[in-house]
């Protein structure tokens, strides 16, 4: 547990971010773990010179509620969790739909622990594939050369 850290329930998430921006605090950025059946995110505020943290569990079939209409920055760190961890956000107000850093095709939920029999979500079984991840087209620009200097 961290000093500072109050623990609350998913419905409070919303109206207790009100109250900590309302008594002047920034929103910091978030943590995501994924404890196996569950997740723990945990916000992490500053108000003055002091870290103020809240923390919540979740089951990985439930949903977070956005902070983003609070702390309109928390859309970033909340695409993120969604994305890399698999955390379910509702409500985000710039949602990236899972495409904020994975490609199309790529690796889904890549820091997830392990799934179902072991596997680890976003991997493919052998021989299964969902096609290449899309990549950008066209040429390339030239590399300069680091031995010329610049403007010759």
């Amino acid at each position: 547990m961290l000093e500072n850290e109050t623990t609350i329930g998913v419905e409070a998430l919303v109206a207790e971010a009100e109250r900590l921006r309302q008594q002047g605090a920034r929103l910091v950025t978030a943590t995501g773990l994924d404890e196996g059946d569950h997740f723990d995110v945990i916000y992490h505020f500053a108000l003055e010179t002091k870290l103020q943290h809240l923390r919540l569990s979740v089951a990985k079939a439930d949903a977070v509620p956005s902070i983003s209409g609070v702390f309109p920055g928390a859309f970033l760190i909340e695409n993120e969790m969604k994305e890399l961890l698999g955390v379910r956000v509702t409500g985000i107000s710039v949602d990236y739909g899972g495409r904020l850093f994975l490609v199309e095709g790529g690796p889904e939920r890549p820091l997830a622990k392990a799934g179902v029999g072991g596997q680890k979500p976003g991997t493919r079984e052998p021989g299964k594939s969902n096609g290449p991840a899309t990549l950008p087209s066209g040429p390339r620009p030239p590399t300069p050369d680091p031995r010329r200097e610049v403007g010759q």
